[in-house]
C-alpha cells in the first residue's frame, strides 16, 4: 500500500468514525515549499483534510499569504527556502499571529531538532522524507488544538 492508498484508508476511517479529519471542517493549510515533487505530496495526503490549501515557494510569499489570509488554521514550513529561510519567516509571522500552527519540516533531521524547532516557536516538527503516518497523526492532533481554540473563541 502506497502513501496516497493509506491516506485515503485512513480518511474514510476517520470520517467513519467521527473522530478524526476531514474538508469537511473548512480549515486552511498553507504549504511553503520551494520543492514541487514535496509540495505536491503534502497536497496529495491533506487535500482532503483541509477545505483550502493554499502555496508559497518562499518565506518571504509566505509571510505576505499570511497577512492577506489571517483566517489560515496550520502551516506546514520547509526550513531550507530562497529568499528566506523557514525559520525567519516563522518568526516573522509570530509577530503578528501566534496562534497559526506552523509545523517545520526539513530534510536536514538532527537529533534534538523538533525540541530546538519548538523552542524557536514552532508547534511541530517532522523530518523529510515525510512519513504519510506520522504527518496524518500530527496533523489530526493539530486540528483537534484548533477544534478547541475556535470553540473557546466562539463561547
Amino acid at each position: 500500500m502506497n502513501a496516497y492508498e493509506k491516506h485515503e484508508e485512513y480518511a474514510q476511517d476517520s470520517e467513519s468514525s467521527g473522530n478524526g479529519i476531514s474538508g469537511e471542517e473548512n480549515l486552511t493549510l498553507l504549504i511553503v515549499e520551494d520543492d514541487e515533487l514535496s509540495s505536491t505530496l503534502l497536497e496529495t495526503l491533506l487535500k482532503d483534510t483541509f477545505g483550502q490549501i493554499l502555496f508559497a515557494t518562499n518565506g518571504v510569499d509566505a509571510i505576505e499569504l499570511c497577512k492577506d489570509n489571517p483566517d489560515i488554521d496550520m502551516i506546514l514550513m520547509d526550513t531550507r527556502m530562497p529568499r528566506m529561510d523557514g525559520i525567519t519567516s516563522m518568526l516573522e509571522i509570530r509577530k503578528f499571529n501566534q496562534e497559526v500552527i506552523i509545523i517545520s519540516q526539513t530534510a536536514y533531521a538532527a537529533y534534538g531538532d523538533r525540541e530546538k524547532m519548538i523552542s524557536w516557536g514552532y508547534d511541530d516538527y517532522i523530518g523529510k522524507p515525510i512519513n504519510a503516518d506520522e504527518l496524518l497523526s500530527m496533523v489530526n492532533h493539530h486540528i483537534s488544538i484548533i477544534k478547541r481554540r475556535k470553540a473557546q473563541h466562539k463561547a
